[in-house]
């Protein structure tokens, strides 16, 4: 098992929740193919495993759906987009139920696209283009795989993004690296930190710089 999966498993109900927010003429099959790589990790560790396809948000305003959650030790989510799963989970009865997981203890967890959603606001070096994320770490705006980016993209090319809002701080995540949060502590604030092959890097304006100590984030669920 991988560092970041044991992670999130470590001490919670042996129940995986596998949102996929998928559309389109290849929603069936990415469902499909997100769905296998779940029963194949939940087997693997004996798990519980429940998918929960959401395609528009008439599904993810049920309280059928929105019930499966209940008693999930881990909820996992996968999107083909950033907007898309933004427009479509946003204040409905799917979205409540993952933050209730949340308090109650559950690991919530997405990679790509479906993490980048999770902030405050997802980054886009075009101002106009920016969206308002979930806003469940609404001071984070999160750039995944930024190593596979190469040494061809400036620093200039991405300090544009540190500048979308001066209370968001942009982290950029390397490949087969995840930033999980830990909390929250005495002054209601999570602590994140890099787990996995790489690094997490803070893009300021000026530079960017690796991520040593924790950084301390307010989680709003």
């Amino acid at each position: 098992m991988d560092p970041v999966h044991a992670w999130l498993v470590d001490g919670r109900a042996p129940r995986r929740v596998q949102i996929i927010n998928a559309v389109g003429l290849e929603g069936n099959r990415v469902i499909a193919e997100w769905r296998a790589d779940g029963e194949r990790r939940a087997q693997q560790l004996s798990e519980e495993h429940v998918v929960v396809p959401v395609r528009t948000r008439a599904e993810a305003d049920s309280a059928e759906v929105a019930g499966i959650l209940a008693g999930a030790g881990l909820i996992t989510i996968h999107a083909q987009s950033s907007e898309n799963l933004i427009r479509t989970i946003r204040g409905t009865a799917l979205w409540s139920a993952v933050l209730a997981a949340l308090r109650d203890g559950a690991s919530v967890c997405a990679s790509g696209v479906a993490a980048m959603a999770l902030g405050g606001v997802v980054p886009d070096v075009r101002p106009q283009d920016r969206l308002l994320g979930l806003g469940l770490v609404p001071g984070l705006a999160l750039l995944p795989d930024v190593d596979g980016l190469g040494s061809s993209i400036p620093h200039a090319v991405l300090a544009p993004l540190a500048e979308a809002d001066e209370d968001v701080t942009v982290v950029g995540l390397d490949a087969d690296t995840a930033l999980v949060g830990s909390g929250p502590a005495d002054d209601g604030r999570w602590e994140f930190r890099a787990l996995g092959r790489g690094s997490a890097w803070v893009i300021a304006p000026e530079r960017r710089r690796r991520v040593l100590a924790p950084l301390r984030l307010a989680v709003r669920a």
